[in-house]
């Protein structure tokens, strides 16, 4: 996404910022974490982790980079 964690984490609403935030949302919401859990870490409340989630599920591209394995693990 060309974006980088600091951009992420921030409040700025770009779309390739707010995608890839999207897309992390959705990753961790997928590992099992709690939506108040998620929200706290991205300084955003459960809502806006409910939103991310739908939005990424209904754009494929979103969708394929917020799938399992998508993204390199540290557990090896």
């Amino acid at each position: 996404f060309g974006t980088t964690p600091e951009a992420i984490l921030s409040a700025e609403r770009s779309r390739p910022v707010s995608d890839a935030r999207a897309v992390a949302m959705t990753a961790a919401r997928e590992t099992g974490l709690s939506l108040p859990a998620i929200a706290e870490h991205f300084n955003k409340d459960h809502g806006s982790v409910i939103h991310a989630v739908r939005r990424t599920a209904e754009r494929p591209r979103l969708a394929d980079a917020a799938a399992p394995g998508a993204w390199p693990t540290s557990q090896q």
